[in-house]
């Protein structure tokens, strides 16, 4: 029997400990080892050439069945709240650095537009333009930052998040009169 490589060693031990974790990535989650093959990316004849890693998989699925199964209601509450509050912390985290992203790309926007404005300095068309759109980018930032605010971002589109920043930008008429 020829051995197999250190690199499907490696893919199937991943697996096997994806699988054991019940976080399988390509198959049911169901502990054989077909799956095992199946999730470490190699065919079921390379797995049963390595013995090593399926006698680990066999004897952590005997320890996993003899292990008791059955947990309290309460045990299994107080870890779904453990979940919960880290799950809340990412989130938070997420809606921080989306936050920050958004004040990044408002910043490159506006030095861009003016970088365009003094490059047409004589021009007040082209002031005009410039502001216009340095207007239109504060807009879309701030419907940025207000569905990164409200949580609402995830299931945003870029049209839907124009569509706001439209309703929320000034009008030209309105960018002229304040000059």
């Amino acid at each position: 029997m020829t051995p197999v490589s250190a690199t499907t060693l490696t893919s199937l031990r991943d697996a096997m400990a994806r699988l054991l974790a019940s976080r399988s990535e390509h198959t049911d989650g169901r502990l054989t080892v077909a799956n095992l093959a199946r999730e470490a990316g190699v065919c079921r004849a390379t797995a049963n050439r390595a013995e090593t890693v399926l006698n680990e998989f066999r004897t952590a699925l005997g320890d996993r069945r003899r292990a008791p199964v059955a947990r309290s209601p309460k045990a299994r509450i107080k870890e779904l709240e453990a979940e919960v509050t880290l799950l809340r912390g990412q989130k938070s985290q997420e809606a921080g650095q989306m936050r920050q992203a958004v004040q990044i790309m408002a910043q490159q926007v506006q030095v861009l537009a003016l970088g365009a404005a003094a490059r047409m300095r004589h021009s007040s068309d082209a002031i005009d333009g410039a502001c216009s759109v340095i207007h239109r980018a504060r807009a879309i930032c701030v419907s940025y930052a207000r569905c990164a605010r409200s949580g609402s971002l995830l299931g945003s589109t870029p049209k839907t998040i124009r569509a706001t920043s439209r309703q929320s930008a000034p009008s030209a008429s309105a960018s002229n009169s304040r000059r």
